[in-house]
């Protein structure tokens, strides 16, 4: 390791290299990319968003047998799941508008919220459909919001470029 020219060097690479390097890796570098990134996790937002709210009204307002009375959802469970519908449809309208901060949130608020479903029982992993289902209902979107969060992000730094505002008011007209 050493410095020249106020610069940080291992080897042969910097630290700029690095930080390029790790930039263009988690953010990426096109803009199609970053537009198709944040469609796909808003359109899974809204489609998870339907699903889960006409499965938790069906679960409370359908009629069932008399053995599955029991299953049926508490009022206060369908109040909190159909919050949670809100919330994700609110923020789902925010990867749409590509915000960065709404993606961001979409994706830690799904995450921690499968993450509290699995520790209070809410989600079962006994057996191989509910493992699917869990797959396919939880953890997919989750890696989607994941890559609209990317995408949103991308989006941002690509169009908001700020760090040669400096350079560029300093060069003659």
């Amino acid at each position: 390791m050493f410095q020249t020219n106020g610069r940080v060097y291992f080897g042969v690479f910097s630290l700029d290299m690095f930080k390029d390097v790790t930039l263009r890796l988690i953010l990426g570098g096109s803009l199609d990319q970053a537009r198709r990134r944040t469609k796909v996790a808003w359109i899974i937002g809204y489609l998870w968003t339907l699903l889960s709210f006409v499965s938790v009204t069906s679960w409370i307002f359908l009629p069932v047998a008399d053995d599955t009375v029991g299953q049926r959802l508490s009022l206060n469970l369908y109040v909190g799941l159909v919050c949670e519908v809100g919330v994700v449809a609110f923020l789902s309208y925010g990867v749409m508008r590509r915000k960065p901060k709404m993606a961001t949130a979409l994706f830690f608020y799904f995450w921690v919220s499968r993450l509290f479903w699995l520790s209070t029982g809410l989600i079962s992993l006994d057996g191989i459909p509910n493992i699917v289902r869990f797959i396919a209902l939880h953890l997919v979107p989750v890696y989607l919001f994941y890559q609209g969060m990317r995408g949103a992000w991308t989006h941002h730094w690509l169009t908001n470029r700020y760090d040669d505002w400096q350079a560029n008011s300093e060069r003659p007209a």
